[in-house]
Order: C-alpha cells, then structure tokens, then sequence
C-alpha cells in the first residue's frame, strides 16, 4: 500500500483552488482567442460574426475572467494570511505556518525549528 500512495499525485491545495487557478488560465487564452478571431473575421468582411464575438462572446468570457480572478485572488490572499511572520511569503512562493510547538528562540533571539 505504501508503494502504491508513494506514485499518486499530491495535490497541495483545494478542487476549488486548482480550478480557479486552472480557470483564469482558460479564460484568459479563451478572451485573447475570442478577440483575435473576432478582429479577423472584421477584417474578412464576415460582419454578422464579428458583431456577435466583439459584442457577446467578449464581454461574457472577460466577466467570468474577473470572477474567477477575483476568487483566485482572494483564495491567494487568504493563503498568504496562514504564513508564520517569521517566514514570509516569497514572490513566486510561500512555505506553510510552522506550529509554535515545533519553533524554539535561541538566546541569539533567532527562531529555530525543532525537529
């Protein structure tokens, strides 16, 4: 059994988390998409199209861009407010609280781990 877990993947955050992630990704590419074919069909001379991707599709795919942004971004938020002061938050990562029962301070008043 130990095998068998040692080779599934690990997953460090929520459903709600990887999907909102994974969805400002969708999002975004499915806005710049839907603008660059909306712009060549104009350009194509294809009128009917163009209207309906730069005046509904457009605006449909960019609100739910800024709802999934702004839950990605408050999830992201509530995160970093879970992080040990001693450790902040880096820019591209951030390490996870450390228990105050596993944290000692030296007599150099320097925090220290225990293992």
């Amino acid at each position: 059994m130990d095998d068998f877990q040692a080779v599934q993947p690990r997953h460090d955050g929520t459903t709600l988390r990887r999907w909102t992630q994974h969805g400002v990704a969708v999002l975004g590419l499915g806005l710049a998409v839907i603008g660059l074919l909306g712009v060549a069909t104009a350009l194509l001379g294809l009128s009917d199209v163009a209207r309906f991707l730069l005046t509904k599709a457009v605006p449909t795919v960019f609100t739910a861009f800024g709802i999934v942004s702004a839950i990605n971004l408050a999830q992201r938020w509530l995160d970093r407010r879970d992080v040990d002061p001693a450790h902040p938050p880096g820019r591209l990562s951030w390490r996870p609280k450390i228990p105050a029962s596993r944290t000692v301070t030296g007599p150099d008043n320097i925090r220290r781990i225990v293992e």
